[in-house]
């Protein structure tokens, strides 16, 4: 199972999804939200990047894709962000500090 939450301040997505352990390892998952009074939906698929055999401080990180499942307004009044538009995206491992 992989769940998790994507936001920054005035808006996050609940995600929820699966791991599949392969080579490399993927997640699938949807990010689900109300943002400014209207659900937003996100499917994302993403791949953990295998760490290099001579690597040194190599970060892990996920890189993947992302689909609009559903549309909803744009940035700009009276415009829309419809479904279907696809984006790349990368996460990487950050450290808490204490």
């Amino acid at each position: 199972m992989f769940r998790g939450k994507i936001g920054d301040t005035g808006w996050g997505l609940a995600c929820n999804g699966s791991i599949n352990y392969g080579y490399p390892n993927a997640v699938r998952f949807q990010g689900k939200g109300i943002v400014a009074g209207e659900e937003w939906i996100y499917d994302y698929l993403g791949f953990v990047v295998p760490a290099w055999p001579n690597g040194q401080d190599q970060v892990p990180a996920i890189v993947g894709t992302i689909v609009r499942t559903i549309p909803h307004s744009g940035s700009a009044p009276g415009t829309v962000a419809p479904a279907g538009v696809t984006a790349s995206w990368i996460a990487v491992w950050k450290e808490k500090k204490p």
